[in-house]
């Protein structure tokens, strides 16, 4: 029987996987083992991802022009909005 574990620890690069040894049972060992290389490749490929996202971010500040900080034809005029306010309510209206 598989036990749980819980989630590896925030900023932690280690997976481990319970392997059951109470059960010699071939098929799951298996499912188990193929488990564990899909989490590398997956950890491997999440990386990858990362790296470019951070590339393909870097290339388009490059190539973009910068937008004035403020306009008002692109920022329209909005209502003031109080955060952390406890009078403030939320309503739904209805047609």
């Amino acid at each position: 029987m598989l036990r749980y574990l819980p989630r590896r620890q925030p900023g932690g690069l280690d997976t481990w996987i319970v392997t059951p040894t109470a059960e010699k049972n071939p098929r799951l060992e298996a499912t188990v083992d193929y488990l564990i290389a899909l989490n590398t490749d997956y950890n491997a490929l999440a990386e990858e991802l990362c790296t470019a996202k951070l590339e393909i971010s870097r290339l388009r500040a490059q190539i973009t022009p910068s937008m004035p900080l403020f306009n008002p034809h692109y920022y329209p005029p909005r209502k003031r909005v109080r955060y952390n306010d406890p009078t403030a309510r939320t309503y739904i209206r209805h047609p």
